[in-house]
């Protein structure tokens, strides 16, 4: 969920829909770290003015002190994008991300967007199509069109890659996603 979130918040508001998502193996970062516009739960790196966003150590000491979604999240409200809504969606990702059992990831895995997220998953489309469905799904439930106010267009084709151990079966040990 965290990859899903975090390449959702940077496409939709930091590229302002101007990105492509694509999913990557982690023994392929490399090969995008310099090329990339924007990294995401990928790359042991956090540097928020290099667009470079994840929790991971080196970047963090403890991976479970923040995800990917919440440092973005971050990034976006201190550039002054109105992302204040999404709140409750960082806090869900980061809980389900770092293992919390709450209330609201428990029926989030039950009938919310963690549920969404594991039947596509399960249904045997491909990652881009999973996320495709999965962003649908966000702005849908969470009101939250693309925000026209902030580009961060570096090249044509805006790049952002991102990770998560835990995507989907061809995916569960190590894939990336990354944005070209």
């Amino acid at each position: 969920m965290d990859a899903v979130v975090s390449a959702w918040l940077a496409r939709d508001f930091l590229f302002a829909g101007d990105a492509v998502v694509q999913f990557v193996h982690r023994s392929q970062v490399p090969r995008y770290k310099d090329s990339a516009d924007c990294l995401v739960d990928v790359g042991q790196e956090y540097d928020p003015d290099q667009l470079r966003f994840d929790h991971r150590p080196p970047a963090f000491n403890k991976r479970t002190d923040s995800c990917a979604a919440k440092l973005v999240w971050e990034h976006l409200i201190r550039s002054g994008v109105d992302v204040a809504h999404l709140a409750g969606l960082v806090q869900l990702t980061h809980d389900g991300d770092s293992g919390r059992a709450t209330q609201a990831l428990r029926q989030s895995r039950r009938n919310g967007v963690h549920a969404k997220l594991e039947r596509l998953k399960a249904s045997g489309l491909d990652d881009t199509e999973v996320f495709r469905r999965m962003v649908r799904r966000l702005r849908r439930v969470y009101a939250a069109p693309p925000h026209p106010g902030l580009q961060a267009v570096l090249n044509s084709r805006s790049h952002v890659a991102g990770c998560d151990a835990a995507w989907r079966g061809t995916l569960g040990s190590g894939e990336q996603v990354s944005m070209t």
